[in-house]
Order: structure tokens, then C-alpha cells, then sequence
């Protein structure tokens, strides 16, 4: 594929998904049997207004994100001061998950954007997929091979990337990167049998046409018999203002 192509291809791709509903109307079952303008009012012009809204406006107080006592008075995820239109501030995004200690609720949010006859729900995902799958694992007398293949796709399309991935586990850090050119490649993680599992691979891409098209993914695998313990079995990790809060459960 072209690297205009390309290009293209991810332009067009939304990272953020805004779906909007009418609370007391037009629901996607019935847009079939309903016309979209309801009392002289294009809602799909409406709806794509309000999603444009969210993105391109800083919400008030303009550092409602950087502040965990903070409700904002009117909603909005852009960051301030940006130069560059649909940059969201990383702060005001993370307080959107419910496992953020400082997350702000569904009823906030509501509140804030000061729309009363509009449901939504905000959908944030990496541009493409980073997919990790354990293929194989050799035992050996003091070592342990786990053969991993990684793949990097938009919508079944191979993305070519870079990666740099990191294996965890207790006392041990182990860094490398590599390149895949066709959307795949093959990890071999070897590790000693004296480290005590479990272990956790993490893996980041960078798209080769863009530097700034990233994604990561995790995975979590037994070794020397201990298996992983279940997401926030021991601690909950908050981000706010490029500082990582932990609580631990």
C-alpha cells in the first residue's frame, strides 16, 4: 500500500468514537421508520456539533483534569493552550475511567456538558491493535524459552511497526526492541527458572509511516508454575498530572 495511501487510511480512522443519543428519541432501531429531522432540526448535524464540542473544547475550569477535588463546570476534553486542534489533554481523558480514583462520574459529566435531552458515552481506543499471542514454550533444566508472535493491524490490514517490549517479573527488567515489517514478527523471552513468576510482557508500537500513530498491549503468563493473579488483585494505579497515584487494595 502507498504511504499516501496510508496515510490516508489512518486519517480517516477515529481514535475517539462520541456516540450520541437522544434520551427521548431516535434511537438507531428505529431510524429506519423515523426521520432525522425532528422539529426542524437535523440531528445527525446536531449530534456531530456536540461530538466536535467535546473534543474542541478545554471544558471549565480550563485544568479540571489536573486536579482530583476538581467537578468540571462545563464539559470539555481538549488541552489548553494547544496549537493544534483535537489535541485532548491526557489528564481530563484518564479521569474518564472508572478505575481512576479521581475519576469523574457518568452524573458529572452530564451535568457539565448542559445538555439535558442528550445521552452519550465516550469510547477511546489506540489507533490500531497490537495482538500478543504465547505460541510455545520450551523447558530447560535452568531456563525457559516463551515464543510469542505479535501482530500490529488496522482493521485486519497490516500495520508496519516498530516495537519495544519489556519483560517483568520479580527483581528482573529485561528491554529490547524490533522491527515488524509485515505487521508480524516472533518474540523469543527467555527466562531463568530461579525468577519467580509470574511474568508480564508489554509491548509498544510505533507505526513506521507516522511516529506519531502509537499502541501497546499487555499480557500477563505463568512461569515456574505461578500463574497471574487477576487485574487489581493488589493495587489500582491512578495518572494525574503526569503522576501515578497507587492505592493499594
Amino acid at each position: 500500500m502507498p504511504t499516501i495511501s496510508i496515510d490516508t487510511f489512518f486519517a480517516c480512522s477515529l481514535m475517539i468514537i462520541v456516540v450520541l443519543s437522544a434520551m427521548a428519541g431516535l434511537s438507531k432501531v428505529l431510524s429506519t421508520y423515523m426521520n432525522t429531522t425532528v422539529g426542524g432540526e437535523n440531528i445527525d448535524e446536531r449530534y456531530e456539533e456536540i461530538s466536535k464540542y467535546i473534543l474542541l473544547s478545554e471544558g471549565k475550569p480550563l485544568n479540571w483534569g489536573q486536579n482530583g477535588q476538581i467537578t468540571p463546570e462545563t464539559f470539555g476534553l481538549a488541552e489548553a493552550d494547544s496549537e493544534n486542534p483535537y489535541t485532548l489533554d491526557l489528564d481530563k481523558v484518564s479521569r474518564l475511567s472508572g478505575d481512576n480514583i479521581h475519576a469523574v462520574s457518568y452524573g458529572q459529566i452530564f451535568t457539565a456538558l448542559k445538555m439535558s435531552d442528550v445521552a452519550f458515552r465516550l469510547e477511546i481506543k489506540p489507533i490500531f491493535q497490537v495482538t500478543i499471542n504465547l505460541t510455545s514454550t520450551f523447558e530447560a533444566v535452568n531456563e525457559t524459552t516463551y515464543q510469542f508472535e505479535i501482530s500490529t493491524e488496522k482493521n485486519g490490514v497490516p500495520v508496519q511497526t516498530w516495537l519495544k517490549y519489556y519483560v517483568i517479573a520479580e527483581n528482573y527488567l529485561e528491554t529490547s526492541t524490533t522491527y515488524a515489517s509485515a505487521g508480524r514478527t516472533s518474540l523469543n523471552v527467555t527466562l531463568s527458572n530461579t525468577v519467580k513468576g509470574p511474568a508480564l510482557l508489554i509491548v509498544f508500537a510505533r507505526a513506521s509511516v507516522n511516529a506519531e500513530m502509537v499502541s501497546f498491549n499487555a499480557q500477563a503468563f505463568t512461569h515456574n508454575s505461578v500463574e497471574p493473579e487477576s487485574r487489581g488483585t493488589f493495587l489500582r494505579l491512578s495518572p494525574l498530572n503526569y503522576s501515578l497515584d497507587v492505592s493499594f487494595n
